[in-house]
């Protein structure tokens, strides 16, 4: 794993497109090297995958502005929290949970419970009021969905956890709201200021949940659901989610790669990149923050959580105040007013440096023109340009550099495949040309999403704190 990583991490270093076309020699015959050689092809595989384009980047950061403008919330910070005691229970959608309803049902007193995702429905419709629902997605389908699985339960007694892109209309749903800064998206690099994101929420409402809930200072957990893959013969999703009884949402097989894992309780179970993603970070939570974890899931074991079959499960504590817990969980966090944390952020600011960036990026794009007609050399300047933006620009590059370095990465591709110098320079002009018009583009799109977001920022006399220009 570590000569995977690292290599991985060399790869990207230099620009994951130079791999494109090479090939991997064993020098010498050592069951290492055929381990690593056999893991760095599907390692590779997830490290060509591009993180985030500009038409997500729009859509989360409209969706923070109108949640932190709109929206009474508590704020969860990557800071330190007392350490709980308290049990904390995390339900993920695997088909293994159908086993564990009885067990939940059982020990619901003594925990405090989480549920991720679509695993909200199947709890509901069994009598399992959540403690907490996980979301992480900015999609308007997640409103959707929680809007279906409300015909089961009441939301207004679940206190929503999400990260401050989630759809608007989410917080509406639940009683009481705490979001946080979600590492790495725009509106987390543009607004978060003083603020402190929390890092490794994805990739899926699993993982959100574990690691917010380790962050708040809970350190014993226990897995339900959180298959991170499929039993042979087994379905995709527990009873009860949209997915097993919902038209609409019903779907076929995953279409990513399948590999096989060592299942919790033996044997095998399939898996695939999401999914397996998913583990290895619950992996690497589980070990950053010393958790006391058992996973009572009947799917890929996940080193570090004991495996526990959901019948054997003893919690020996009484059951919880939970009044009281929420009481002092609520006391630790700070709270916002609808508009209070956008009056630390300077709109106008922001948008004179995206103005500026755009005007630049045009720059240097009809310079690359004017160049040889070399697909490298393009993919070097813009992940410069990339590079040098965050400090230039407010990072308000967050918002595009996914698809700024999406897209001469694509150029790449094709272009190191035509041999004749007419058909390279011809290629390379109409990349040069396209990429200029979608440029274009996002910058006019970018410009009327300020121009909304403008109707939610303070007045400058009401803004308590200026980012400086």
């Amino acid at each position: 794993d570590r000569m995977t990583s690292a290599v991985c991490g060399f790869m990207s270093s230099k620009g994951a497109p130079y791999a494109d076309g090479s090939w991997v020699f064993t020098h010498y015959p050592f069951w290492a090297f055929t381990e690593a050689r056999n893991k760095l092809h599907e390692a590779v595989e997830f490290n060509f995958i591009n993180r985030g384009f500009y038409e997500d980047e729009l859509v989360m950061m409209r969706n923070a502005v109108e949640n932190f403008a709109t929206n009474d919330f508590l704020l969860l910070e990557d800071r330190p929290y007392l350490r709980r005691s308290e049990v904390a229970v995390m339900a993920g959608a695997g088909p293994s949970l159908d086993e564990s309803i009885e067990t939940l049902q059982r020990i619901r007193d003594q925990i405090v419970l989480f549920s991720a995702g679509t695993a909200l429905r199947p709890l509901l419709r069994n009598g399992l009021v959540p403690d907490f629902h996980c979301e992480l997605e900015n999609g308007t389908q997640v409103y959707d969905v929680l809007a279906e699985a409300s015909k089961f339960g009441d939301l207004s007694q679940i206190t929503l956890l999400a990260a401050g892109t989630v759809d608007p209309r989410v917080p509406r749903l639940f009683g009481k709201t705490i979001l946080y800064f979600r590492d790495t998206v725009s509106s987390t690099e543009i607004l978060h200021g003083k603020h402190r994101p929390i890092y490794g929420t994805g990739p899926t409402c699993v993982n959100m949940g574990l690691v917010t809930a380790s962050v708040m200072g809970f350190r014993n957990f226990i897995f339900f659901g959180t298959d991170c893959g499929i039993r042979p013969g087994s379905g995709r999703h527990a009873k009860g989610t949209v997915y097993t009884d919902i038209d609409f949402y019903r779907g076929g097989q995953s279409t990513n790669n399948v590999m096989q894992v060592e299942g919790n309780f033996g044997g095998v179970v399939n898996t695939e990149i999401v999914y397996n993603a998913s583990r290895l970070m619950m992996i690497d939570t589980i070990r950053y923050y010393g958790l006391d974890a058992i996973n009572c899931s009947d799917g890929a074991l996940i080193p570090g959580a004991r495996p526990c079959v959901p019948e054997a499960l003893e919690i020996p504590c009484p059951p919880l105040d939970r009044t009281a817990f929420m009481e002092h969980l609520e006391r630790s966090l700070k709270s916002y007013a609808p508009g209070q944390l956008l009056e630390e952020a300077n709109i106008d600011s922001i948008r004179r440096h995206t103005e500026g960036m755009f005007a630049d990026l045009d720059k240097l794009l009809a310079e690359l023109g004017e160049g040889e007609a070399d697909f490298a050399v393009a993919y070097d300047s813009v992940m410069a340009f990339v590079a040098e933006a965050k400090s230039r620009y407010l990072k308000t590059e967050s918002m595009i550099s996914g698809s700024l370095q999406a897209l001469p990465r694509i150029a790449m591709f094709y272009g190191f495949r035509v041999a004749e110098d007419a058909g390279r320079r011809a290629l390379f002009d109409a990349f040069i040309a396209e990429f200029r018009a979608i440029a274009e583009f996002m910058a006019k799109n970018i410009h009327a999403l300020f121009d909304n977001l403008a109707t939610y920022a303070p007045a400058p006399s009401e803004r308590v704190a200026v980012n400086a220009d």
